[in-house]
Formats: structure tokens, C-alpha cells, sequence
């Protein structure tokens, strides 16, 4: 089953919630695991669930979804039309796409490391794709694209 980090952080979103210290106080714990959770480095346990449901309403059976149903995909109807997103998004502004075009490139190496690697855990490689999630997201905010859930990227 696969962590659905992008639920967590909407429900967040909409509850508010946009600082890590905001989200540590709503569920009583330490604003260096709420940044944890954010980064996609660390998975909701026994304690914080049930804690996400009461402050949020989402339960377990919401954050663990199989492989597939939690992928992002921009909103746009081409691949032709997220590359002009990004070269325009570039051209606007290098110094703000370039750094995370290359935790993108670095963070989905890593997925792929950790998916095909024999000996990695189910933890590192839930781990990596969420980091590999984390990173296309920020991306997409800056590009001023909406996510989608529901379809493989």
C-alpha cells in the first residue's frame, strides 16, 4: 500500500494549516515531525492517525492507497503543453524553476533507485516516492499548475 501524502497536505491546506507549527499544535506533536510528514519523509504511525482523523477527518484507509490511485498529473492536456509551462515558467524566472527541476530530476532517480533496488525497504521506497511526489508538486506550484488526482504521471 502507498502512502497518499497529497491528501494529507490538501486537508491541511484547507483546514488552514500551512505552517508546521500550525499542524503540530492541531494534532499535539513536535513541529520537527509535522515538518517530517510534509517533506514526505516520514508516514503517519498509531499515535498520529487517529489524531489526523479527528482534526482532519481523514482516516487510515484514506492515507493508504494502492500504488496507483494517489499519482499526481498536471492539468494540462498535453505533454507539449507542461514542457511550455516549464520553458515559460524558466524563462520567467531561472532562478526559481532551475533548483526544483534538479531535487525533481535528483528525487525521481531516487524512486527509481529504490523501486528497482532488491534490498531497500517498502518504508525507503514509500519514502522516496513520496520525496519524488513532494518535489513535482512544488514544482507544479510554481509553474501554476493544479495537480489531479487519480492518473499516472
Amino acid at each position: 500500500m502507498k502512502y497518499a501524502h497529497a491528501r494529507l497536505l490538501a486537508a491541511w491546506e484547507a483546514a488552514g494549516d500551512t505552517s508546521d507549527a500550525k499542524v503540530a499544535r492541531r494534532l499535539g506533536i513536535n513541529p520537527a515531525t509535522a515538518w517530517r510528514l510534509r517533506k514526505g519523509l516520514s508516514r503517519p504511525g498509531s499515535v498520529t492517525l487517529p489524531r489526523i482523523e479527528r482534526a482532519y477527518g481523514l482516516t487510515a484507509a484514506d492515507l493508504m492507497l494502492d500504488a496507483q490511485s494517489d499519482r499526481m498529473k498536471p492539468a494540462t492536456n498535453t505533454e507539449a503543453e507542461l514542457l511550455d509551462a516549464v520553458a515559460l515558467a524558466y524563462a520567467d524566472d531561472p532562478a526559481a524553476v532551475e533548483p526544483l527541476l534538479f531535487e525533481l530530476a535528483d528525487a525521481v532517480g531516487r524512486s527509481a533507485y529504490m523501486a528497482a533496488y532488491p534490498a531497500a525497504t517498502d518504508y525507503g521506497r514509500a519514502s522516496a516516492a513520496a520525496a519524488a511526489d513532494a518535489a513535482r508538486d512544488e514544482l507544479l506550484a510554481v509553474l501554476d499548475l493544479t495537480p489531479q488526482e487519480g492518473a499516472t504521471p
